[in-house]
């Protein structure tokens, strides 16, 4: 589930987003975690838990 790197010196958000995008999907049963705001990029949506299936926010960033 890592990409092996530590997520606050990752580089590649479009790539990122879409993974964190795709993951949360399949946390929480096919929900959007980021919507797209016309003009404005992307807002959060969803309230993300402490911990979530074993995965923690700060994790969330290396999930591919």
């Amino acid at each position: 589930m890592k990409l092996n790197k530590e997520p606050y010196n990752y580089k590649g958000l479009p790539m990122r987003h879409s993974r964190l995008q795709a993951k949360s999907k399949k946390f929480t049963k096919g929900d959007n975690l980021l919507r797209s705001v016309r003009s404005r990029g992307y807002c959060l949506i969803m309230y993300i838990n402490h911990h979530l299936n074993g995965v923690y926010p700060d994790q969330l960033l290396a999930i591919q």
